[in-house]
């Protein structure tokens, strides 16, 4: 493939390096990870709200503000 092909292409193209499967079930940096944990342990996840597709709908949300008014 030429550069004009390449990015014309709607997939990427990547060679993923088969050597790097050695470091599948390894922690590379395990000082990052338990301050990570820790962090976890005393903050943890924010809680996450449930939207429904009705929520992101701007034109449903402006034509509820019109009804409202009349």
């Amino acid at each position: 493939m030429n550069i004009k092909e390449l990015n014309k292409s709607q997939l990427p193209i990547v060679r993923i390096d088969d050597s790097l499967e050695e470091y599948k079930d390894k922690v590379l940096f395990p000082d990052k990870l338990e301050n990570a944990n820790a962090t976890l342990r005393i903050i943890g996840l924010p809680k996450i709200k449930k939207q429904t597709k009705r929520s992101h709908s701007f034109s449903e949300k402006r034509e509820a503000s019109y009804s409202e008014v009349s």
